[in-house]
């Protein structure tokens, strides 16, 4: 098995589309090239932060497609370190309808995930 694998379909459901992600339980279902080494993937718990580790760290993966951009859809999976979790009260400050499925991250001023402001886990 390999450790990287192209992209041959993704699946995304309706409201993925409708939504722009932004009514929580967003998720896609892709099909590989090949197999891969990963038999599962750890999902983080719907709790407040505070019971995760100290200073966790979250990824935000997707193939850079930006429309806004004119960028198109990158052929290997990127991913992107956002950093520690924001406390629920300051991303309800920021994003008043935010679903309870939602941890906020902060992105940094020099990296970029086709402009991420919250990272959907």
């Amino acid at each position: 098995m390999a450790n990287e694998s192209n992209v041959i379909r993704a699946e995304y459901r309706e409201f993925f589309l409708l939504h722009n992600c932004n009514d929580g339980s967003d998720f896609a279902m892709i099909e590989l090239e090949f197999p891969i080494d990963e038999t599962h993937i750890c999902l983080p718990h719907l709790h407040n932060t505070t019971g995760l580790r100290e200073k966790p760290t979250f990824w935000s993966y997707g193939w850079g497609s930006d429309p806004q951009k004119n960028l198109v859809v990158h052929p290997i999976l990127q991913n992107l370190d956002v950093g520690p979790p924001l406390t629920r009260a300051y991303c309800k400050k920021l994003y008043s309808n935010l679903p309870d499925d939602v941890i906020c991250a902060m992105e940094y001023n020099n990296k970029d995930m086709c402009s991420p402001h919250l990272v959907l886990g």
